[in-house]
């Protein structure tokens, strides 16, 4: 089974964050798909493909 490509508008805020902070992203963030896999978030597009690792803060 493959996993579900995503969009921008499912995306969390952070998430999201981490995605316009990123200096590997060029565009905006509705030109890539995205997926969610092993704490990292996969994107895609016509020209490339990269992978942001996920921060997991949470409090304790």
């Amino acid at each position: 089974m493959s996993p579900e490509k995503l969009h921008w508008k499912d995306l969390s805020l952070d998430e999201l964050e981490q995605v316009l902070k990123s200096e590997d992203v060029s565009g905006e963030p509705e030109e890539y798909e995205y997926i969610r896999r092993d704490g990292a978030l996969h994107l895609f597009n016509d020209e490339c493909s990269i992978e942001l690792m996920l921060n997991n803060e949470q409090a304790a």
